[in-house]
């Protein structure tokens, strides 16, 4: 009887790390500031906090934005200072706001409703303490094939193609957790950290160092809420792409229509006129 073949496990990894998941010594001359936005996340922000302080960072600044519950509470309860505003700011915005309004060497983000443990963070902070100035969530690393195939992480892997960091697969700022170093938020400027493809291109433009440090598998971890994500293409993907259409904008305005992809031999302009005009007369 024919011995039966063992499926190889599809199981990935909850974290895959090219960095230590132990602090580096050389954390003690670098101020570490996490900054985490949240809307009405009182259930999980708390938890959320005290897994960032345990990495540790020195501080933890939750933008509680138009939220109805008790999530500013139940964060500064945790240990965090919190920064209050009526205003819903929407996605990405709350990144933008807390880089502006505290000052750091080592800038970590993560969201208010994942929770994640403490050496997780670790090695966003390792990495830009070592010279990486955008540490990012390396998700190429465990993409599936199918996965590829989503039309947000094609925006990303042709975002990425465009500026010349093909390496990059489809890490993009966009996911969490990332970390970035001073340099990195005055280059790109704060402000821009609301639209996170457009500032992976302002910060290729600065030329910072961008790099896929660590691989957190948030994708399974990330609360699936019907009305952002229904089945085909939701609000939060229209987002995404619409963050991507900004960014390539961008590279345009700066580089071009072609941006860095030659025309090759293609004829244009007078020529072709030309090449039309002797055709016609065949």
């Amino acid at each position: 009887m024919a011995r039966r073949r063992r499926r190889r496990s599809l199981k990935r990894p909850s974290i895959r790390t090219v960095f230590q998941t132990s602090p580096s010594p050389a954390w003690e001359n670098f101020r570490k500031v996490a900054i985490v936005p949240a809307k009405d996340e009182a259930e999980t922000v708390g938890a959320v906090v005290k897994a960032l302080l345990g990495v540790p960072v020195d501080e933890v600044l939750v933008v509680a934005n138009g939220c109805t519950d008790d999530t500013a509470k139940v964060a500064a309860a945790a240990g965090a200072r919190v920064l209050e505003i009526a205003e819903t700011l929407g996605h990405d915005v709350g990144r933008a706001v807390g880089a502006s309004v505290v000052d750091a060497d080592i800038y970590l983000f993560t969201d208010a409703d994942i929770v994640l443990p403490p050496p997780y963070f670790v090695p966003f902070i390792n990495a830009v303490s070592q010279g990486v100035d955008v540490a990012l969530n390396d998700l190429d690393a465990i993409a599936t094939p199918r996965s590829r195939l989503h039309i947000v992480n094609i925006c990303k892997k042709f975002l990425n193609t465009a500026i010349g960091l093909e390496q990059l697969g489809i890490n993009s700022l966009t996911a969490i957790p990332h970390a970035l170093s001073r340099r990195a938020v005055r280059a790109i400027g704060a402000q821009n950290l609301a639209v996170p493809p457009r500032a992976m291109v302002l910060a290729h433009k600065a030329g910072l160092v961008m790099e896929g440090v660590a691989s957190v598998n948030v994708n399974t971890l990330n609360r699936v809420r019907p009305w952002i994500h229904p089945p085909g293409l939701g609000p939060m993907d229209e987002l995404i792409i619409g963050d991507h259409l900004e960014a390539l904008a961008e590279i345009v305005k700066a580089d071009g229509p072609r941006a860095r992809f030659r025309d090759v031999n293609r004829v244009r302009g007078r020529s072709l006129q030309r090449a039309i005009v002797e055709t016609a007369r065949l």
